[in-house]
């Protein structure tokens, strides 16, 4: 009895000299994004606003970014084509148009990719993309020069 007593503790003390220290890795992130998307993503939470004024016209849109998705949920294309999708997010235009879409970033967060529906997606609006601050980005259109400057709420 007391030889399976000093096995017992060598085989314990033996098994925490396997154990480790550090804190398991519960960042999801690393396996489903690239660094520049995740520190976009860290931004896009939130409202954020641009005013476009001519004048005294002027023009306001909201975008409020309302789901972030962990690991992205798929996409179809309506060719079948799996997409990721990063979130969901609302835009309110000046005028009362309100439309919820879904959006996925390009892997270097320099496009922003959005659609309204996940499956049988046959329409996508692309656009250019950067985060300037924490408080800051800016989106345009493709071939345009001049960015439109959204600021949080």
């Amino acid at each position: 009895m007391k030889k399976l007593f000093s096995f017992l503790a060598i085989m314990a003390v033996a098994s925490l000299s396997f154990m480790s220290c550090e804190k398991a890795n519960t960042d999801t992130d690393s396996a489903y994004f690239s660094e520049a998307e995740k520190a976009a993503l860290k931004v896009l939470n939130g409202s954020f606003t641009y005013t476009l004024s001519v004048g005294s016209w002027s023009n306001t849109t909201t975008v409020t970014f309302l789901e972030q998705y962990n690991p992205p949920k798929k996409g179809t294309l309506d060719d079948g084509t799996e997409i990721r999708v990063h979130g969901k997010y609302r835009i309110v235009y000046d005028a009362g148009e309100t439309f919820e879409k879904y959006y996925n970033l390009s892997n270097n967060a320099d496009r922003i990719y959005s659609y309204f529906n996940l499956t049988g997606i046959n329409s996508i609006q692309k656009k250019d993309f950067r985060v300037v601050d924490d408080n800051t980005i800016q989106i345009k259109e493709v071939k345009d020069v001049l960015w439109d400057t959204y600021k949080r709420k």
